[in-house]
């Protein structure tokens, strides 16, 4: 899938740099080959190797989405006599939704390869979610987790080795995957029709809490609460005393890509 650009630039070049799966896919028979991924690692090559004046880089899908190819280009841009010209290509998910026959301009976008995430709030607030994963263990964890906070049901797909001859995928329901053992190179697309309808403010009614002999903050002050503590979507918060959680679930609702502690010391609540 290399555009008529990228494919010119390798045929000119004079070295070659990336992971060994990039190089074995594009290099030209006689090309010099340089194995390396990391950007430090890039341009220390290219700074000990001046004999070299046409060098491409080459990084999987799209330059501008999750990929390596950013960091190197601040690297570069750093170098005085170096002059860095950025070719995008397809992204995974472009590639993956040309194969489903659906488009993507409505959906939520995250990675959990190689950095940690909180697919369950993107999931929950969005009707098409797509996670780029690093391993057939992190499929399994979201699945699993889908499963637990009773999301088991919804529609799952799995694109395996995209674009490459051994290119597979799966649909079925997050509970069915589960166990999921396929491969690395992979991404989940999931379906969540309620995510259209999700709430965007605070204030979950009283009911939807289980109390108990419990003390429990009551929606109309929990609402207050919550809009003072001018919450970020990353933020990190910590209610002690938490009681029943109201409070607790409410913040964690508010802050998707942040972290709730919720402090109690009573077993019951």
């Amino acid at each position: 899938f290399l555009t008529k650009q990228a494919r010119a630039a390798i045929k000119k070049a004079d070295l070659i740099i990336g992971a060994k799966r990039m190089t074995d896919a594009v290099a030209e028979r006689g090309q010099e080959v340089y194995t390396a991924y990391k950007p430090e690692e890039i341009v220390a090559y290219i700074k000990e190797h001046p004999e070299y004046s046409r060098i491409v880089a080459a990084f999987s899908g799209d330059t501008g989405f999750y990929s390596g190819a950013g960091k190197l280009l601040k690297l570069l841009e750093e170098e005085p006599d170096m002059e860095p010209e950025c070719m995008p290509g397809i992204s995974s998910v472009s590639c993956f939704c040309a194969r489903l026959g659906i488009s993507w301009e409505d959906a939520a976008f995250l990675s959990v390869h190689g950095r940690k995430g909180n697919p369950l709030s993107v999931i929950r607030g969005h009707e098409k979610t797509f996670v780029l994963t690093g391993s057939s263990q992190d499929v399994r964890e979201i699945c699993l987790s889908m499963t637990e906070a009773d999301m088991g049901a919804l529609p799952v797909c799995i694109g395996v080795n995209l674009s490459y001859e051994n290119e597979q995928i799966f649909r079925g329901t997050a509970k069915e995957y589960t166990r999921y053992d396929g491969g690395k190179l992979s991404i989940l697309y999931i379906y969540n029709p309620l995510g259209r309808n999700s709430l965007t403010v605070q204030g979950l009614p009283d009911s939807s809490f289980l109390r108990g002999n419990v003390p429990m903050t009551k929606e109309e002050v929990r609402c207050v609460c919550i809009s003072k503590l001018r919450i970020c979507k990353n933020s990190v918060i910590y209610d002690v005393g938490a009681g029943t959680g109201s409070v607790s679930v409410e913040a964690a609702l508010k802050a998707p890509a942040g972290c709730v502690y919720a402090i109690e010391k009573n077993e019951e609540a």
